[in-house]
């Protein structure tokens, strides 16, 4: 069990802004923390061959003399991992991972001249809340087969979805955005190393990987340049995110 605290202080200088509200701007980097993070790890051997690993993290960092930028974030990561198996034949490891961290900030959109009071024209406060939840599961195996050959394998799959939740005065209209971003990635990889000589091994192995993608800043892509007055157009950048990968590969490892 381990537990930490941070606390951070800093001295900034005013400058000569025209107004009040740069100066209660505080990038999260440098400003003032305070952290304490918390974590638990348990790990236990039930049987010959056999072991089980718990480990939980809490983390949460609080900006408390920031106004307008980045006030507080936190994490909580759960990892979980079985292992049965002896190294010299055959060992087979499942694992799993689960993590949510959560941003919050503060900001002001609109004429800064009227900070700190609001204009229901289009000056005025909004709060953000991104949050984040990634899964992951795994599963590896690793046999020596003999003397000579040994065979690997892995399949781990992931995903995220994130999502954004802003509060505002009624007038600003602020909606919550569920795709923020989102994806999906599935690997495999399987080889096997045969020593052919004292000095020598040869590895043959695959890999695949699929990646999918999804942002609400990417629905409805379209890089056709518009007409009229309005020219804004995409370049392309971005468009397809998705992709499918598949290698094969053979190696050759000498040893002096």
């Amino acid at each position: 069990m381990k537990y930490q605290h941070i606390w951070r202080d800093g001295n900034f200088l005013l400058g000569n802004y025209p107004n009040g509200f740069e100066r209660r701007i505080n990038r999260f980097d440098v400003a003032p923390l305070e952290r304490d993070v918390l974590k638990v790890t348990f790990d236990a051997s039930p049987a010959p061959m056999f072991d089980l690993g718990i480990e939980g993290i809490y983390k949460v960092n609080r900006y408390k003399d920031t106004l307008l930028g980045r006030t507080k974030d936190q994490r909580q990561e759960l990892n979980l991992s079985a292992a049965y198996g002896d190294f010299k034949v055959f060992r087979v490891t499942a694992f799993a991972d689960f993590e949510h961290t959560q941003y919050d900030s503060n900001h002001w959109v609109g004429d800064i001249s009227t900070f700190p009071n609001e204009v229901p024209t289009g000056a005025y406060p909004w709060a953000s809340n991104v949050k984040d939840r990634n899964w992951l599961f795994g599963l590896a195996a690793d046999w020596v087969y003999s003397e000579r050959l040994r065979i690997y394998g892995s399949y781990i799959y992931t995903k995220a979805n994130g999502e954004v939740d802003f509060s505002a005065p009624s007038y600003a209209n602020a909606i919550p955005i569920d795709q923020y971003d989102n994806y999906r990635k599935t690997q495999l990889n399987v080889k096997a190393t045969y020593a052919a000589t004292k000095n020598v091994d040869v590895t043959v192995g695959g890999a695949y990987e699929k990646y999918t993608y999804t942002d609400i800043q990417m629905d409805g892509y379209n890089p056709a340049i518009r007409t009229g007055s309005n020219q804004n157009f995409f370049s392309g950048a971005y468009a397809s995110p998705n992709y499918r990968g598949s290698i094969a590969y053979l190696t050759v490892t000498y040893r002096f």
